[in-house]
């Protein structure tokens, strides 16, 4: 668990400098080892490539990316983890510029 916890904060920091390409291809090294797709270490991997795909302007692939967080969250009941995860969507169609839907 530490290893796979190493690799998702070595990816944001490849994301925080700027290196994106490094970043994604780290987080998605870790989705291909996580075991628990239920797992905090899951939903972190992928809210970080959620933040990797909306700034590499591939907001289709962000969408998805939320979208399974929102579906993850409604089914463990776990609003707080839902609130969060609509507000990264929101933020999406913000930077798709798509302010329409981001107000929904």
């Amino acid at each position: 668990m530490k290893k796979m916890n190493e690799k998702i904060n070595q990816a944001f920091t490849y994301f925080d400098n700027g290196e994106l390409d490094k970043a994604e291809q780290i987080y998605r090294e870790c989705l291909r080892e996580v075991q628990d797709k239920k797992s905090q270490e899951y939903r972190n991997i992928l809210h970080g490539l959620g933040y990797v795909k909306s700034h590499n302007n591939d907001f289709d692939g962000a969408r998805k990316i939320y979208m399974e967080l929102i579906e993850i969250a409604q089914s463990s009941l776990n609003k707080k983890f839902e609130a969060i995860a609509l507000h990264q969507l929101g933020m999406v169609e913000r930077l798709a510029k798509n302010f329409n839907e981001a107000l929904l």
